[in-house]
Parts: C-alpha cells; sequence; structure tokens
C-alpha cells in the first residue's frame, strides 16, 4: 500500500495570493507491509522507531487519530512503513505517511473505501502533523496524478480537467494523464526548510512594496496554464524553459537559497532543460528536467546532495 509523494510544479507562494500552481503526485512515496500482532504497533525501520497508538510521539498521535475512523475493526496489526522519499524536504511525506497507513489498515481489515473517503482521513491526520493544512498534500497522496490548483471564484476550471475536489480555500482540479510520464530528477539539498517561516518572509517583503511583488506573483501564476498547453503538444523545451522562469521568480521573492542556486546552476551547465525549487524554498528538493543524467548525478552525489528519480504526470 502506498501513498504518494507530491511535488509543485508551478505556481508555490503565488498559490497563497489566489494564483493557479500545478502540482503532481510522484510514482514514490511512503509504501507499507501489515502482519497481525498482539497489539497496535507503527515500526519505521529506517529511522529504528517503533510506536503504538497510545504513544505521546506525533505519529502515535497520527495512527490514534487513524484508527478512530475504524471503530469496525477486527484484529490488531503491525504497520511497517518504507519512505521512499526524504523526509520532511517538502514532497509530502506526512500526507504519504497517512495514506499509507490507512490503505494498509483497509487491506487488512479487508474494507473499502472511496478515495473521498481515504482523503477526508488523511487530512484529519494532516491536522495532526500541521496543525492548518491547506488539503492540498493529502489530497494528491490519495488521489494522485496532475492537479491544478485555483481560487475557483478567481480562475476557471481548465477545461481538461476531469473533476473538481474543493479545499478550505483553494479548489482543486484533477487532470488527465499526461500523454507521457514526466521524467524528474529530484535532489535533496538536505538544507533544512520551514514552509511557515519562507511564506511569512514573502508576506513581510510583500507589504512593503506591493506593486513590485503582485508583478512576481502574477508571473508566477502564468506558468501553470502554460505548462498544461506544453504538456497538451508534448513539448518539453517549453516545459523546461517555464521551470527556469520560475526559479528566476522564486529568486526574486528571495526564497531561493545558495545550495538552491548551485543545483539549478550546474544541473543547466551539464544540459537540463529546466530546474527549480519545489515547494517553499529556503532548503529542501529541486526538481530537473534532464535526459543525460549520469555525469551530473555523479558531479552532485560527490557534493554531497541526494539523488533520486521520479515519473509524475
Amino acid at each position: 500500500m502506498r501513498g504518494y509523494g507530491k511535488i509543485i510544479l508551478f505556481g508555490e507562494h503565488a498559490v497563497v495570493y489566489g494564483y493557479p500552481a500545478l502540482a503532481t503526485s510522484i510514482d514514490v512515496g511512503v509504501r507499507c507491509k501489515v502482519t497481525s500482532h498482539e497489539y497496535y504497533e507503527l515500526y519505521v525501520p529506517s529511522e529504528s522507531l517503533i510506536i503504538t497508538n497510545e504513544d505521546d510521539h506525533v505519529l502515535g498521535q497520527v495512527f490514534n487519530k487513524i484508527l478512530s475512523y475504524f471503530p469496525q475493526k477486527k484484529d490488531y496489526c503491525r504497520i511497517e512503513l518504507f519512505p521512499e522519499i526524504p523526509l520532511g524536504a517538502g514532497l509530502g511525506s506526512s500526507a504519504a505517511t497517512s495514506v499509507s497507513i490507512i490503505r494498509g489498515l483497509l487491506a487488512f481489515h479487508e474494507l473499502h473505501w472511496e478515495n473521498t473517503k481515504v482523503n477526508e482521513v488523511a487530512f484529519a491526520a494532516e491536522t495532526i502533523f500541521h496543525g492548518t493544512p491547506s488539503g492540498i498534500d493529502n489530497t494528491i497522496a490519495c488521489f494522485g496524478g496532475m492537479c491544478y490548483l485555483r481560487e475557483a471564484n478567481k480562475f476557471p476550471r481548465p477545461q481538461e480537467s476531469y473533476k473538481e475536489i474543493p479545499l478550505q480555500k483553494l479548489t482543486i482540479s484533477l487532470m488527465p494523464s499526461l500523454p507521457q510520464p514526466l521524467s524528474l530528477m529530484i535532489v535533496n539539498t538536505k538544507r533544512e526548510r520551514n514552509t511557515k517561516n519562507m511564506v511569512s518572509k514573502v508576506r513581510r517583503l510583500r507589504e512593503k512594496n506591493l506593486n513590485f511583488y503582485d508583478d512576481i506573483m502574477k508571473r508566477i501564476g502564468s506558468f501553470p496554464q502554460q505548462a498544461i498547453e506544453a504538456f497538451g503538444n508534448n513539448n518539453m523545451n517549453v516545459v523546461g524553459e517555464l521551470l527556469n522562469q520560475n526559479q528566476s521568480c522564486l529568486r526574486e521573492l528571495e526564497v531561493s537559497c545558495e545550495e538552491i542556486d548551485f543545483v539549478c546552476e550546474k544541473a543547466i551547465e551539464y544540459g537540463a532543460l529546466g530546474a527549480k525549487l519545489t515547494g517553499a524554498g529556503g532548503g529542501g528538493c529541486v526538481i530537473i528536467l534532464i535526459s543525460n543524467r549520469n555525469e551530473l548525478e555523479k558531479y552532485l552525489v560527490g557534493h554531497g546532495f541526494e539523488v533520486f528519480y521520479a515519473l509524475c504526470g
């Protein structure tokens, strides 16, 4: 059972101010293995972590919250979690963990829920992880695929979308699969990031120079629709250029950092079509659209970065 990880392809930060963003699940996330046990237990081998639903650890609280939606549970079990993405790096690992646990419990107890129910429970779990989550991560972890995010009263629904999921502020439009999955190199800078701090930083800067920063937001908000059109035409050169333009805007917002800039610059030197941070910035991960990976991977790993690959869309 797997909960999908996620990346934001285009539109981070601008989406906070109502502009569209384009996010997508990736084909890696958090997997689980479920076996019978004497009591409910979570085991994360990579973290040497063993907890129960009665422990005060945040994961124990999440586990207990999820179990409260299973009054019909039959037997106890142990859930082993296997993260396939770095934790706390902006790839939606907490939501992927929750969805994996939920689906593991459903399989173990031979139950079936619609995705909307899985998503509801995953959102409840996200409130323990993050307090006031947007609902984006759990929705993508649950449904998978590409999602267009927008304020419905400001921007129209994409013609290509096939399902609408209203969140607290935004509406998610689920998009059809790409003609060919998008293959990305993902680089973990290993620099810690704090979404709340970065969003607050942008808000303070914007308050000091509203026109300047709103112009940047408008530019960022234009990339998602341009990208949808480029994907439809299978024009990866345009997609790559949009990634570069989005990264340039994010640097103007002062949410990039030395490590992110270094990775993006080296990616272009090694022939990438485009590269940008994904998420709030200040650290975390960089996504790179590149076909000739080997030399760039060798270089980045040699400089202490973590490199892995994912399919999306």
